[in-house]
């Protein structure tokens, strides 16, 4: 089990080998890979769902010194995420 520390929730967790991960989408602009979900070259997100039903929103970033995170959206946010 690989416990992931929720950010926006303090002391709670979930299991990261448990839960689905949805990845974001991409295009190809003719030099990089741009993600539909940030619409960056350099931040990226995805989403779990975890065995509960929690859907927990993963952001990280190429850019140095920038720190991951894993927080709890609501259904409807996932939703917009997921169009």
């Amino acid at each position: 089990m690989k416990r992931i520390a929720i950010t926006n929730a303090f002391g709670k967790w979930f299991n990261i080998q448990n839960a689905d991960k949805y990845s974001e989408s991409r295009y190809w602009d003719g030099s990089n890979h741009i993600s539909l979900a940030t619409g960056s070259l350099w931040e990226h997100e995805a989403i779990y769902v975890t065995k509960g039903g929690t859907f927990v929103l993963n952001h990280w970033s190429n850019y140095q010194g920038t720190l991951e995170t894993y927080v709890i959206v609501s259904k409807e946010e996932a939703a917009i995420w997921f169009a």
